[in-house]
């Protein structure tokens, strides 16, 4: 997007440009995935459809939790600090309890079908409700937050910024051990559910790690939000909004984005470290806890990511919905081409397996950064059309438009992604194979390939 004298863009001086980039990125960006999805090295070939599926369910999470919540606020009228947060907490609440609903429905089948079916059912209503989950108890903890550095600013004990950001620090932790709680409560219920009958069986045991996945992403996801919160308060001197943005005093600049992104190499470092960690300990819960300080540490660098990659795209692209949608095409674009490189690297001779494994862990905030910068181009169109075509309130056109819009990628997610991750075997399948089927038995077969 062409930028004027004073190097302030113009984002409709070439307009004619900007489509046309949008054309060639997208014919990129789908060669890429298709080159991608059927690479002759088994190895990327796995991980690109992992990354495809996490990348749709929280593209269609963030949708959903989003503008849910946007409606709500419209429906309540809330505006003030206290009323938004009392929204965000009453729709994290019922997502909560939604999911775990949702996993005790599943749980119902387990006596009526075979246990491959049963966890290809759980592993299509887990994530997605765990994304849904998450992205409330990240707006309503930041909400909290928002808060009390509000209070604190207008009490009269003369406290600095520097105070301020140790208060958002510590509603952080108070975060961390409150939901600790609340998951202890949960798994305590859970096993007097499936264990009532003195016994757990291949199902039971299967919804409880479900569960406790789910939990972990609801965590983890907005721990590691509430952290770069944090670190964007204390480089900025001003907390975001509860939506992650900047406030309307915050001027970024290239050193703002490069800070930001120097923190992504931190967490990234950290991410790569926390493979050491000894998880034969029972004193920190073993390998729940490392797992769960992955996922925190692997979601701050994809938010990090994501932050000082739109920053950056919007020097160049502008901030409307055209620069949103070739932001998240190139991104996509470079995603991919960085699982080749370190495929690259990882199948060179000289690297051990150690060191293999430090580099696969790279793979982990691609799936984060992909979903949440489509969701950005996603959300910025939704808002262009509901302006446009104003028949309800635009809240909740938006809400109708995201219901549709799920109605046409959760079924396609549901049947043509899926499947290829988690297959059920031919022999419980209540149809005779497809041609399709035994197109795809191969990729089958590499996918579940040991390493």
């Amino acid at each position: 997007m062409a930028a004027s004298g004073d190097g302030v863009f113009d984002v409709d001086k070439n307009a004619n440009f900007d489509v046309s980039i949008m054309l060639f990125g997208s014919l990129a960006m789908g060669m890429t995935i298709v080159h991608m999805l059927n690479a002759s090295d088994p190895d990327i070939k796995k991980v690109s459809w992992e990354i495809i599926n996490k990348s749709v369910c929280t593209l269609i999470g963030v949708l959903i939790s989003t503008s849910w919540s946007n409606a709500l606020q419209w429906a309540t009228g809330a505006t003030s600090t206290m009323a938004i947060f009392l929204v965000n907490l009453g729709a994290f609440v019922v997502w909560y309890f939604l999911m775990h609903m949702a996993l005790a429905n599943v749980d119902e089948f387990r006596n009526r079908e075979d246990l491959a079916t049963y966890k290809n059912k759980l592993h299509f209503v887990a994530p997605l409700v765990s994304i849904i989950g998450g992205c409330s108890c990240m707006k309503t903890w930041a909400s909290v937050q928002i808060l009390v550095v509000e209070n604190v600013a207008k009490s009269d004990l003369g406290w600095g910024k520097h105070r301020q950001i140790l208060c958002a620090v510590a509603v952080t932790f108070f975060m961390i051990g409150f939901m600790k709680s609340v998951r202890v409560t949960m798994r305590y219920a859970r096993d007097k559910v499936a264990k009532y009958d003195d016994y757990c069986d291949a199902f039971e045991e299967a919804w409880m790690t479900e569960c406790s996945n789910c939990e972990d992403n609801v965590d983890t996801m907005a721990e590691a939000f509430m952290i770069v919160q944090c670190c964007r308060f204390a480089l900025t001197d001003h907390l975001p909004t509860a939506a992650g943005l900047n406030p309307p005093s915050v001027v970024v600049n290239m050193e703002l984005i490069r800070a930001v992104f120097c923190l992504s190499t931190l967490f990234i470092s950290l991410f790569m470290l926390a493979n050491f960690l000894d998880d034969t300990s029972r004193w920190h819960s073993g390998k729940r806890l490392k797992k769960r300080v992955k996922f925190v540490l692997k979601n701050c660098t994809g938010f990090c990511w994501l932050y000082s990659g739109t920053w950056l795209a919007a020097h160049y692209v502008g901030t409307r919905v055209i620069g949103s949608c070739i932001q998240a095409a190139g991104t996509t674009i470079w995603c991919f081409l960085v699982i080749w490189v370190i495929d690259f690297f990882k199948d060179m001779e000289c690297t051990d397996a150690t060191f293999d494994k430090q580099l696969q862990s790279l793979y982990q905030p691609i799936a984060l950064l992909i979903g949440f910068s489509w969701k950005l181009a996603f959300a910025g169109s939704l808002k262009q059309i509901t302006q446009e075509f104003q028949v309800f309130p635009e809240p909740v056109e938006t809400l109708i438009v995201t219901i549709l819009l799920c109605a046409v990628m959760i079924p396609g997610w549901q049947l043509y992604i899926l499947p290829v991750l988690f297959p059920v075997p031919v022999a419980t399948a209540k149809v005779a194979p497809s041609a399709l089927d035994q197109n795809v038995a191969e990729l089958n077969k590499a996918l579940l390939a040991p390493p």
